[in-house]
């Protein structure tokens, strides 16, 4: 419905923050029921503040355009993350997915239960939901976004009966067949999600769009067969046909998952994965994000991400708001900071003693001992594990940040008693350097412990 474009916004005294322009398109502008569908979202979702929804700003109009203000995610969105590691031969690893999968949980909740200033129920079911629309920042946090075909009681536009709206790869069987939806279809998509993210497949992959239709009218959802028992049973039940039969609502989902899956990695062991994935540099979004405000550079969680654009991708082409599209806009939000990501110790320069007058002798000084040179660590293991270095047991468990260590080789030995596993591994620390391990238990060849 809406071209996006990514902007940075300036203000006084060096003030700059990212953000995301959505703007209708030219065709879609003339039609009457399109520019309400618009507009409703941007009302919706200014309705909604968690920190696992992505933030509308501020609603805007140039002319005849209009244009919403949305909050920036300084990562991928999940569609694009499975389909890298896909040319990887890799998948999500399994606390890591469950740990997204809460995360959208976690927003559905809200949506789900948001009430209005009378204490009415909004009623909102997004309809929607699928990795395109779960954006994963360099933090570890992942937000729903899109709420442009969100169901709400309060939406002055309605869908009309029979009429389909999202994507019919992962709709559930009643929306497929236009009937009314609640907030169990958007658990039905999720569960999906899950079992694309721990499985590395799309359920649904027919490309013809009528014969998917069918599919997903059908709503037969094969088996998780490898994986854990527990998660296999919670996807076998969010993607239930019978609406009756899957969880009643977001909150008794997540229950079931924490009772079931043995780990949820936390919002920074999600970062340190991602951070190891080539498609994930903050450095390279610092470097090549700065655009004028009222200059909008496509392609932000579009075709093309800022990452693939600043890896040397042909340039978008430019397009420019007059200045009345983006006067007056106040976006209430903290200013946008990058990180000093792989920030390094640097070892201290070497003084040069002054030597002694050649006509004086002097006795020679003894030896100085052998400067031992060092450098730094930083470890992290999914799911987090005990430390032993060098024979020498950790009083910190991972994960370990710029753990100063002598240079050279480590043996290092991680136990983890959620993965009841342990592992030995050899790290080199360099002088005066940095190095940075993420160790996944389940994909390292692990040993199992009792």
């Amino acid at each position: 419905m809406g071209e996006v474009f990514l902007a940075v916004h300036r203000g006084v005294a060096g003030f700059e923050k990212l953000v995301v322009i959505k703007r209708i398109t030219a065709d879609l502008s003339a039609d009457p029921e399109a520019l309400r569908w618009f507009i409703d979202e941007a009302k919706l979702v200014a309705q909604l503040s968690h920190p696992n929804i992505a933030s509308v700003y501020a609603l805007g109009r140039a002319e005849q355009d209009y244009f919403i203000v949305m909050e920036y995610v300084d990562g991928p969105d999940v569609a694009r993350l499975l389909r890298h590691l896909a040319k990887l031969e890799r998948r999500v690893p399994l606390p890591i997915a469950v740990g997204i999968v809460e995360h959208i949980l976690r927003a559905l909740d809200h949506a789900h239960t948001r009430r209005d200033g009378r204490g009415l129920p909004l009623g909102i079911v997004h309809r929607d939901i699928s990795p395109h629309n779960m954006l994963l920042s360099q933090a570890g946090v992942c937000k729903l976004a899109d709420f442009g075909v969100a169901k709400a009681l309060s939406r002055a536009t309605k869908t009309r009966t029979g009429m389909l709206r999202g994507k019919i790869a992962y709709m559930s069987p009643e929306q497929a067949r236009g009937e009314p939806v609640d907030a169990r279809s958007d658990l039905f998509m999720l569960g999906l999600v899950l079992h694309e993210l721990v499985s590395g497949r799309r359920v649904r992959t027919t490309p013809d769009e009528a014969a998917l239709l069918v599919e997903a009218r059908a709503g037969r959802v094969p088996p998780l067969d490898d994986a854990p028992a527990g998660i296999a049973a919670i996807v076998a039940r969010a993607t239930a046909y019978d609406p009756a039969a899957r969880y009643d609502d977001a909150q008794a989902f997540l229950q079931d998952m924490r009772a079931r899956a043995d780990y949820f990695a936390a919002p920074h062991e999600i970062a340190a994965w991602l951070a190891t994935l080539p498609a994930a540099s903050p450095e390279v979004l610092a470097e090549h994000l700065r655009v004028d405000f009222d200059t909008i550079v496509s392609g932000a969680h579009a075709d093309r991400t800022p990452t693939e654009a600043a890896l040397g991708a042909p340039p978008a082409p430019q397009r420019r708001f007059g200045r009345r599209a983006v006067a007056g806009i106040f976006l209430a939000a903290a200013l946008l900071t990058l990180g000093a990501w792989l920030w390094r110790d640097r070892a201290p320069p070497r003084v040069l003693a002054e030597s002694a007058p050649a006509s004086t002798p002097v006795a020679p000084d003894p030896a100085p001992p052998a400067k031992v040179e060092h450098g730094s660590l930083t470890l992290t293991t999914i799911p987090w594990s005990y430390v032993t270095i060098d024979g020498k047991a950790q009083a910190r468990t991972t994960p370990l940040k710029n753990l100063r260590l002598p240079a050279g080789a480590h043996r290092i030995e991680l136990q983890s008693p959620g993965a009841k596993k342990k592992l030995t591994i050899t790290v080199i620390v360099p002088a005066g350097g940095s190095i940075t391990r993420v160790i996944d238990l389940a994909e390292e060849g692990a040993t199992p412990t009792r």
